[in-house]
């Protein structure tokens, strides 16, 4: 290997977030794993049954404080709601999520765990159907404000993460991905 590319690997190794407990999450990359996750959790799951039986649950309140406020499209909708309104997604076989812009506004700069998380995101979703040869697919468009807050009386993550969303403004539209359909064109006669 040439230097300059062993140099490039080290380079863009050491720049991803460390999985380690002793480095923990910054604001932006813990919000986004975690809204990942929501979307992943239920464009993957195969049944329809209650969010709750499926494990969701479990990912919501890890995610969410008990007494989280969330306004969805500018309607204020409890947590158990806004599961709901997510888990709407069941039936899709697979989901790509790509955020196109994320910033943070930590809390102090004592406490950088905590504070304000906004950004845009694009789910693109799979669905089981198909429409001609190519599978059908859904694309929501999502503007979000969330509010994280470190308390220790919250239950402590996988990783040890006592972080939670205490306010949460989600804007959503969901729209059908086009469909394109490849025309051939007539020849002509020749004669």
């Amino acid at each position: 290997m040439t230097s300059s590319l062993q140099s490039l690997l080290r380079t863009s190794m050491t720049s991803q977030p460390s999985s380690s407990t002793d480095t923990p999450l910054s604001l932006t990359e813990w919000a986004q794993s975690r809204i990942n996750s929501l979307y992943e959790l239920h464009s993957t799951s195969e049944s329809a049954e209650e969010p709750e039986s499926t494990g969701a649950g479990t990912k919501f309140s890890s995610i969410f404080a008990p007494n989280a406020v969330i306004y969805h499209n500018h309607s204020q909708i409890s947590v158990e709601e806004f599961q709901k309104e997510i888990s709407q997604a069941f039936g899709a076989v697979g989901s790509n999520v790509e955020w196109k812009e994320c910033v943070e506004s930590p809390e102090s700069k004592e406490n950088s765990q905590a504070g304000i998380v906004a950004g845009f995101l694009h789910v693109t979703r799979t669905l089981k159907f198909r429409i001609r040869a190519s599978p059908a697919k859904n694309n929501t468009f999502i503007c979000i404000s969330a509010k994280i807050e470190e308390d220790p009386t919250f239950d402590a993550d996988e990783h040890g993460d006592h972080r939670r969303i205490t306010q949460l403004f989600h804007t959503s539209v969901s729209k059908a991905a086009p469909v394109h359909f490849h025309t051939v064109k007539a020849q002509e006669d020749s004669s």
